[in-house]
């Protein structure tokens, strides 16, 4: 039987749509689609025309798609979005429901009243001779949740799970590791999209460590299109065909082009392995290193950079592979071309691998 919901994920380019059928670890792909907005740039849009273009857009996928499944499961990032974790006093789950607003105040750089907030215990812990509940303390603005939930409910749909990226990640994983497999590892799943790439450092499967970084395939555009002096749609092209030009003391770069465009994109490439390797720095802190995350798995639509998962193991000096989300999925009656870009649609497959009313974070 189909899965009872459509994972949507809506980023600043365009619509990831994936949908399901099995259960447990056995899925086979119904629908799977990644379509651009139809108009170039949608932030320079009005938020009224912005909103109209986004629900005809979904309109006209879940159309075209012959798609009767109405619940979704989507997510959100970036801004708008923080992820704490924090050690509350233990006590019991309706008491922390009532006291979240007062006990969460300290950890978010919003209003309080402007957010939504959620919460997920990890475990007891002793800290000071005080038993303390472990929480992933997850708030989001409502004017994001508000936006996204009018795009759905717009194109006839029913929003029926509202995740966080990095979390949907976390789906991913779960179903790509071999079902014997001991989840022992210490793994960073990276997924660089557009405008914003967030990372999810999971222990023993457990998130540990979640940021959302807004250095993403932007950037690198961003910087070529100033660097070479050429415009946004040639610097977007010139990125896909170019990658990253490795180099090293046997095969120096000798082309005058190729020099000038990896020059261009290394104050970005410089600033992404920093902010990766920070990461991996504060999760390491508390252990001072005795703990250490054994290899990073590459999603979204920079994953597909040529050469950026050689180019991050390289300077990180970490295991790095690009993940394929469909590995444990049957696609037999779905090839095509998305199979080439399978990292694009990770959020989206982790999506729709949620059930509604299950308590996955």
């Amino acid at each position: 039987m189909a899965k009872n919901l459509i994972g949507l994920d809506i980023g600043s380019h365009g619509i990831k749509l994936v949908l399901l059928k099995g259960s447990g670890r056995k899925f086979s792909l119904v629908k799977c689609v990644n379509q651009p907005f139809s108009a170039v740039s949608i932030s320079e849009l009005s938020p009224e025309e912005r909103m109209n273009l986004m629900v005809g857009d979904l309109k006209k996928i879940i159309s075209e798609n012959k798609i009767t499944v109405k619940k979704v499961a989507t997510s959100v990032s970036g801004n708008s979005v923080i992820v704490r974790y924090v050690k509350f006093p233990k006590m019991p789950p309706a008491d922390l429901a009532k006291s979240i607003q007062f006990e969460a105040e300290p950890y978010i750089p919003f209003d309080i009243r402007e957010v939504n907030i959620s919460t997920h215990v990890i475990g007891d812990v002793m800290e000071e001779n005080v038993q303390k509940m472990e929480t992933v303390l997850v708030a989001a603005k409502k004017d994001i949740l508000q936006e996204r939930m009018a795009v759905i409910e717009g194109a006839g749909l029913k929003p029926t799970v509202i995740d966080v990226d990095a979390f949907a990640l976390e789906n991913v994983y779960e179903l790509v590791r071999q079902e014997d497999e001991e989840d022992t590892e210490t793994v960073m799943i990276f997924d660089i999209g557009a405008a914003t790439s967030n990372i999810n450092i999971l222990e023993k499967g457990v998130s540990k460590v979640v940021r959302d970084l807004f250095i993403a395939g932007n950037s690198f555009t961003n910087a070529i299109q100033k660097g070479m002096q050429v415009d946004f749609n040639t610097a977007e092209q010139m990125k896909k065909e170019k990658g990253i030009i490795m180099q090293d003391e046997e095969k120096p770069i000798e082309d005058e082009a190729d020099i000038q465009f990896s020059m261009s994109m290394m104050p970005v490439l410089q600033e992404l392995v920093g902010e990766v390797q920070r990461s991996i720095d504060y999760y390491q802190a508390p252990t001072e290193g005795e703990v250490r995350v054994e290899r990073i798995i590459l999603s979204g639509g920079s994953a597909l950079l040529k050469n950026i998962d050689k180019y991050l193991s390289k300077e990180l000096n970490i295991s790095v592979e690009i993940c394929n989300p469909f590995v444990n999925i049957n696609i037999k009656e779905h090839p095509g071309e998305f199979e080439e870009k399978a990292p694009v649609f990770a959020v989206a497959l982790g999506l729709a691998l949620r059930s509604e009313g299950d308590i996955k974070k």
